[in-house]
């Protein structure tokens, strides 16, 4: 059974893929089995080498055909008639395009301004957009967690997700965000959203306020946030 892992980029969605992996020794995929940097990261932290698939539709195919839940991690927003069910990690936007700005330049090599990712600029949408088109429009089967509560309690995350997925109640969450940290510094940069906030200042704050002011009064991370 194909559940999507689906979440903005940078939102926690490697770390709770290797949870999933470590806690329940559950299948875990990626659509971007091109993408040999996350691949790397996650068969180093997990010890499980990741399986390449001739296409995407192929791996969702053989996903869908498991008589076993297979979660399979996604950055594109949902198609429309799509009715596999999904678990969405939701992070505060502002620290999720600071955490994403990084990574374009960290680990993709590019060299985008802070302004082009909050404005969507970028190579995933936007932080709005795609929390509109999975968590705002109300999808049915789909399972909502933040990252901040995924972070701070991952066995309360994991005992959502298992009653969802009718998974066995999980015995453990054996994975520190600080472990993954010394292994991957440059990927696992911080569990703690504070840091990013930091960076978000001046005009970038008030674009992102512009743009995204809407959806965080939405999903409850206005009264963090600042016009």
């Amino acid at each position: 059974m194909l559940i999507w892992l689906a979440s903005y980029p940078r939102s926690g969605n490697t770390y709770l893929r290797l949870l999933l992996s470590k806690t329940f020794g559950v299948t875990t995929w990626s659509v971007y089995d091109h993408d040999r940097n996350t691949d790397r990261v996650f068969e180093r932290a997990s010890g499980q080498a990741q399986p390449t698939f001739t296409s995407s539709h192929a791996l969702c195919d053989a996903a869908a055909n498991s008589p076993d839940p297979c979660f399979v991690k996604t950055h594109e927003l949902p198609e429309p008639g799509d009715t596999h069910p999904a678990v969405y990690l939701l992070r505060d936007g502002r620290a999720a395009v600071v955490s994403y700005w990084h990574y374009r330049h960290d680990i993709a090599g590019e060299s985008p301004s802070l302004a082009d990712v909050i404005e969507g600029r970028v190579w995933g949408s936007d932080w709005s957009a795609h929390v509109q088109s999975w968590v705002l429009s109300q999808r049915p089967n789909t399972l909502v967690l933040r990252y901040e509560s995924v972070v701070a309690d991952p066995r309360g995350a994991l005992e959502q997700i298992a009653a969802f997925a009718q998974l066995p109640p999980p015995t453990s969450a054996r994975i520190r965000f600080d472990d993954l940290h010394e292994i991957e510094p440059r990927f696992f940069r911080a569990g703690s959203n504070d840091a990013n906030f930091a960076e978000l200042q001046g005009e970038d704050l008030a674009c992102f306020s512009r743009r995204h002011g809407d959806t965080m009064r939405a999903v409850g991370y206005w009264h963090r946030s600042a016009e």
